[in-house]
C-alpha cells in the first residue's frame, strides 16, 4: 500500500498513478526523494520548465526557488500533509511564469516517508487576467462591490470607498448590509439567498427606491446591476452601484 498526501493506493492503482503521473501534459509533476532530490519528471514538467529529465533528475528542487524556502516546504509538507503557494519560477530559457505549486508526502508502509509528490500549474494568463479586471474595476466611475454567497464582501473599489466614505480594509469580510440603511438590513439576506438560487445578470430591485448608507449615516439613493461571476473560489456576485442623487 502506497499513500499520497491522506489516500492510500493499491500496488495496481499505484502503478496507475504513476503512469498518470508521467503522461499529464497540463501540469508539472514531479516526484521528489526524501532529500528533496528529484526522483521524476514528467511531460507536463519538460513542457513547463524547458528541461529534459535527464537535465534535471537529481538535482535538488531547491534550483527552483530559494533554498530556505525549499526546506520549509518539505518541513510543511511532511508536518501537514499538503502545502500550497504561489511564486514566480524561471524557465531554462530564462522567462518567467506564475506558478501555483502544491506538495503532499508519498508515505509507504508502516508509514514510512518515501519522499513527496509536487504539482506546478501555470496561472500566469488567469493573473494577467485578474491584474486587468482590477484595473478596469478600479478605473470605473462607478462603485463595484463584489460579494461570495454568504453576503461577505471580497472587493471594493476606490469609487466605492469614495461612495460610501469607509476604507475598503473597514469593510473588506464585512456583510454587505453594512452599506444599506438599517430598516432594510433584516430582509435584505433572503433576498440575496434567493438572487443566488437562480443568478443573472439584471438590475437589483426593479420597481423599488433603493438606498445606500453612507459611513456618517447619510442616505442616498441608488441603482445597483448584479453581475454573476463564477471564480475559482466559487460563485460571485459583482454590484455595479450608481448614485443617483444628483438626476434626482
Amino acid at each position: 500500500m502506497i499513500e499520497a498526501g491522506n489516500h492510500s493506493y493499491s500496488s495496481d492503482e499505484a502503478a496507475a498513478f504513476d503512469l498518470f503521473i508521467h503522461y499529464a501534459k497540463e501540469y508539472a509533476i514531479y516526484l521528489l526523494d526524501t532529500d528533496g532530490l528529484v526522483a521524476s519528471w514528467n511531460i507536463g514538467a519538460q513542457r513547463l520548465y524547458g528541461y529534459a529529465a535527464e537535465e534535471i533528475i537529481g538535482q535538488h528542487f531547491s534550483i527552483f526557488s530559494s533554498g530556505d524556502a525549499a526546506q520549509d516546504e518539505l518541513a510543511k509538507a511532511r508536518g501537514l500533509g499538503f502545502v500550497e503557494r504561489e511564486f514566480w519560477c524561471k524557465r531554462k530559457d530564462g522567462t518567467l511564469f506564475l506558478a501555483q505549486a502544491m506538495m503532499m508526502p508519498r508515505w509507504g508502509s508502516s508509514r514510512k516517508l518515501n519522499g513527496y509528490i509536487k504539482v506546478i500549474r501555470d496561472i500566469t494568463l488567469r493573473q494577467r487576467m485578474e491584474d486587468r479586471f482590477r484595473l478596469v474595476v478600479e478605473s470605473s466611475p462607478n462603485g463595484m462591490v463584489m460579494i461570495d454567497a454568504s453576503g461577505k464582501i471580497e472587493m471594493v473599489n476606490n469609487q466605492t470607498e469614495q461612495m460610501f466614505g469607509y476604507a475598503r480594509n473597514a469593510i473588506l469580510g464585512q456583510p454587505i448590509e453594512i452599506l444599506l440603511p438599517h430598516r432594510f438590513r433584516p430582509h435584505h439576506p433572503s433576498l440575496r439567498n434567493n438572487y443566488f438560487v437562480t443568478p443573472s445578470p439584471r438590475p437589483m430591485g426593479i420597481g423599488r427606491d433603493l438606498y445606500g448608507m453612507h459611513q456618517d449615516g447619510r442616505e442616498f439613493p441608488i441603482e445597483i446591476g448584479l453581475n454573476p461571476i463564477e471564480t475559482e473560489a466559487g460563485l460571485m456576485v459583482l454590484a455595479v452601484v450608481v448614485d443617483i442623487s444628483k438626476r434626482n
